[in-house]
């Protein structure tokens, strides 16, 4: 993992600002180590943003500086870091053109919520290189209903849902209660619960357990170099009972790979499942509490009762791990940079029960269930990268080979919640893109 300078505390301020506006905005960011761009493209990276204001910070303008290159500028909007609160943000520049290149980048804050400001730069490094897939990380959640200490582990994904949807991709396996469904099998065998395991290592403390530094110890990795691309193609319900979810995913790796080294693995996930019987509600043994945590997420259990209700997202419904799916994993040999497509339907999905019940069933929202396509070593069963994609609607098409002009379908967008919005209406943020019988994301700057 990657270790970060102390934090610098970024003081200057223009004689232009009123003193309220001075003692409003006040910000510091980290030296943010190094990230990885294709030479002369724009790249994303994040860094960790400190409000030390006395209001919301939810806006930064800075200058790119580059010895030799024009100095650029950009303005990033996010959700708002509350007073006293850090979070890593996504933050963009432009890379420099030489290839194989490692290059010191400053950034130099010059607004903070539009106030202009003048702060000392911090630094990075670049790293170009002729592939630098999107890189996604994997957090699960392996977690009960019963368990007293697993609101630990809810709040931390969703937590991660809140800050980090396009970066971090999660899922909770559940064991012990309804969502204990028979259609999945663990990635990992765990003996305690909540455990959050990031890109399934067990190597570093801050990836067990509480789930506390979850979210950071992601996010962290994203900046890092991933070896493969991952691509969730199409997601798509092939009928309107929603019985079969067709989902399709590509790989392409950097450079060669044997016969077996590697593994995709496609995963069905449900959001806003709930329940009416206890079993359906969390155990929780932090009613009353203080815990020393600031996130508001929190207050559901601090303020709440010994058992709560909620609703439960990235919970596995199904997987390919599962024996008798009729799925290969194993990556076949390959060169590098040759794209490689795998194809599954889930069957009977509908038909999926809950655990313990012979009535009911485990799908309840279709327009809320997404595949995630996980390539990780065969050997040691860490995740290289991964990708996900909402499934959408039936689109008429019964067979899953017919072609499809894609370049002429219409593109429909949604939010990541779901809303369908007009195109030309689009503000930034990140949306999800439907094209025909293809779903992917897109970021709108």
């Amino acid at each position: 993992m990657k270790k970060f300078l102390p934090s610098i505390t970024l003081l200057g301020l223009t004689a232009l600002a009123t003193p309220s506006a001075k003692a409003s905005v006040d910000m510091s960011m980290m030296a943010f180590g190094n990230t990885y761009a294709e030479p002369g493209q724009e790249f994303r990276f994040y860094n960790m943003v400190t409000n030390k204001g006395t209001e919301p910070l939810t806006s930064l303008t800075y200058t790119q500086i580059v010895d030799g290159y024009e100095d650029r500028s950009f303005t990033i909007e996010f959700a708002p870091i509350e007073v006293d609160g850090k979070r890593y943000v996504e933050m963009k520049g432009v890379a420099p053109d030489e290839e194989d290149a490692t290059t010191v980048v400053k950034l130099q804050v010059t607004a903070v919520n539009g106030v202009e400001v003048s702060k000392t730069p911090v630094s990075g490094k670049v790293i170009t290189t002729s592939f630098v897939p999107v890189h996604r990380v994997l957090v699960e959640d392996y977690t009960g209903t019963w368990c007293g200490y697993c609101p630990q582990g809810y709040v931390a994904m969703e937590g991660i849902r809140r800050d980090y949807s396009d970066a971090v991709v999660g899922i909770a396996y559940h064991g012990g209660d309804p969502m204990a469904v028979s259609t999945f099998s663990v990635p990992q065998q765990t003996n305690y619960a909540p455990t959050i395991r990031v890109n399934r290592s067990t190597n570093d403390p801050n990836n067990t357990g509480s789930g506390a530094t979850a979210g950071a110890s992601a996010i962290r990795t994203v900046n890092s170099l991933a070896s493969a691309a991952v691509t969730l193609e199409t997601a798509e319900w092939l009928d309107e009972e929603h019985s079969q979810a067709y989902a399709k995913a590509t790989v392409e790796f950097a450079n060669y790979v044997s016969d077996g080294e590697c593994q995709i693995e496609l995963v069905l996930v449900e959001d806003g499942l709930t329940g009416t019987t206890k079993s359906w509600k969390q155990f929780n043994g932090y009613a009353g509490t203080s815990g020393g945590w600031s996130d508001p997420l929190w207050e559901v259990f601090t303020k709440g009762s010994d058992y709560v209700a909620v609703e439960f997202n990235d919970v596995c419904i199904a997987n390919t791990l599962k024996s008798g799916s009729g799925f290969s994993a194993s990556v076949p040999q390959t060169d590098g940079r040759v794209e490689i497509t795998f194809e599954h339907t889930f069957e009977a999905v509908n038909k999926i029960k809950e655990n313990g019940n012979v009535s009911k069933y485990i799908l309840q929202n279709p327009d809320k269930c997404r595949v995630v396509a996980v390539l990780s070593n065969s050997s040691s069963k860490a995740v290289i990268n991964c990708d996900w994609a909402p499934i959408a609607e039936a689109s008429g098409i019964t067979g899953v080979a017919q072609d499809v002009d894609l370049e002429n379908a219409v593109k429909e967008y949604f939010t990541i919640d779901g809303m369908k919005v007009s195109p030309d209406n689009l503000t930034p943020g990140i949306y999800i893109v439907r094209q025909g019988r293809k779903v992917s994301k897109t970021v709108i700057r």
